[in-house]
């Protein structure tokens, strides 16, 4: 890599708002990323955005047993997968 040149990333000063702003002692994995990125929705613990149930479904992680759905694809998948019945995952 080459060494830190704020003109690479965009000319100009930043004139906008940060709503969060994070220092970290270590690089970050890919996953660490993905998760700070992730749409918060996901993890406020009430039912918003896309969500079929409280934080699961939609573009949240899937949904397990007894949680509401769209689709089947709201709903955990595996070895004991389960649909969308009824608008619940069973």
């Amino acid at each position: 890599g080459g060494g830190c040149n704020s003109q690479a990333i965009a000319p100009g000063p930043f004139s906008g708002y940060l709503d969060e702003f994070r220092v970290y002692s270590r690089e970050l994995s890919a996953t660490e990323v993905y998760a700070l990125t992730k749409d918060k929705t996901c993890i406020d613990g009430i039912m918003d955005g896309d969500e079929t149930d409280i934080d699961c479904g939609g573009s949240c992680p899937v949904c397990g047993v007894y949680q509401m759905c769209k689709v089947d694809l709201d709903c955990a998948t595996g070895s004991n997968s389960i649909a969308c019945l009824n608008g619940y995952c069973e």
